[in-house]
């Protein structure tokens, strides 16, 4: 089943955990979201809008599905989706996903022969897709394919990880 634009105007923790096991194809590659994140803008130290002005632009400007691509470290590219509901804003973090189309593209830029790690991160994921910053602002649903899985999935929620703020929210989905 294809996902609506109103996937993203509900609460950012639910859109995180609705996410999961969700088919996401870009540009021919792609598979199945195994591992999300979700972030606050308002009282969460590790929301990237807590410390930028221009993500709070973003935020407030844009629509819930748009993306916010951006660096982290100053290498590797971030996956976030932005949810908005009323007067809540939030993004997704796509950590991570289990490839099952292009694979061929997906190893050749990540330089990898092992399909198990193509995509088991924020950065590997976005260089296996070929995602960057010509993206960012773009809603998902007009650059992706996007669906349900036929069934909800079971998931773990633990501690978000690889971050020093804000990181006892158990705002981490992972496929059990």
């Amino acid at each position: 089943m294809v996902l609506d634009k109103g996937l993203f105007t509900d609460d950012t923790v639910r859109t995180a955990q609705r996410l999961l096991g969700c088919t996401l194809h870009f540009r021919g590659c792609g598979g199945i979201i195994s591992e999300t994140e979700a972030y606050q803008a308002e009282g969460d130290p590790a929301c990237v809008r807590f410390y930028s002005k221009k993500v709070q632009a973003f935020a407030r400007d844009a629509e819930g599905g748009e993306l916010h691509i951006h660096k982290t470290y100053g290498m590797h590219y971030m996956l976030n989706i932005l949810v908005k509901k009323d007067c809540s804003v939030g993004f997704v973090l796509i950590r991570a996903l289990i490839p099952n189309r292009g694979l061929s593209r997906m190893r050749k830029r990540r330089d990898s022969n092992t399909d198990r790690h193509l995509s088991d991160g924020p950065g590997k994921l976005t260089q296996a897709l070929g995602l960057d910053a010509r993206v960012h602002g773009k809603h998902l649903l007009s650059v992706a394919d996007l669906s349900l899985p036929e069934t909800r999935p079971r998931f773990l929620a633990t501690p978000r990880i690889g971050i020093s703020k804000g990181k006892d929210l158990p705002w981490r989905f992972v496929l059990a």
